[in-house]
């Protein structure tokens, strides 16, 4: 029986589902969708979260296809006042049909139950022109083979408080240009006797 041999693909987000989502602490929340930024951090008003959105298509990687590793790499943009005083970054992994009730950018994403919670984590992200992070075992488990795996990221601290925009910038699937786009790296097999 032959090996497989590994293949690398390198999926770039899908922009018309790319978005962030800005929470006014009091159940209200309104969404962005398909924007070339995607915004995370807080707002100059007391109660304002915001919230990224990031999806690609997993689904188009081939059949009985058995994945190795998966990487997930952001473009950051420029700072807006100190994010950095926000605490961790979390990125969530979505369940096997997305946030909320579909793969479109919708307000109840935000609270929205994750496969895994803080899958990805960083508490200094500043001066890095790309934010990397390697999935692990139980991350891999949790990427969807059939259709879009969504990734949520968000400080751990809503808001400081301090009544300044506080927010780290990300470029998204429908920026400018094409090389800053965000990137999901993954190595797999195709096992051709399943």
């Amino acid at each position: 029986t032959p090996t497989p041999s590994v293949q690398q693909a390198t999926l770039i987000s899908q922009a018309e589902l790319d978005g962030y989502l800005i929470s006014n602490g009091s159940g209200g929340t309104i969404f962005l969708a398909d924007q070339d930024t995607i915004l995370v951090g807080d707002g100059s008003s007391a109660n304002w979260q915001y919230k990224g959105i990031i999806s690609f298509n997993t689904g188009a990687l081939p059949a009985n296809t058995t994945i190795h590793s998966a990487h997930l790499r952001l473009r950051r943009g420029s700072d807006i006042g100190n994010p950095g005083g926000l605490g961790q970054l979390f990125i969530d992994i979505s369940p096997a049909n997305g946030f909320g009730q579909s793969m479109a950018l919708a307000a109840e994403d935000a609270d929205a139950r994750a496969a895994i919670v803080g899958l990805l984590r960083y508490t200094t992200i500043s001066g890095e022109t790309w934010l990397e992070g390697a999935l692990n075992d139980t991350g891999i488990g949790a990427i969807s083979h059939s259709g879009v795996t969504q990734f949520r990221l968000y400080f751990t601290l809503p808001n400081n408080g301090n009544g300044e925009d506080d927010l780290l910038t990300f470029f998204a699937g429908d920026h400018a240009n094409a090389e800053y786009r965000p990137q999901f790296v993954i190595t797999y097999s195709v096992n051709s006797n399943q």
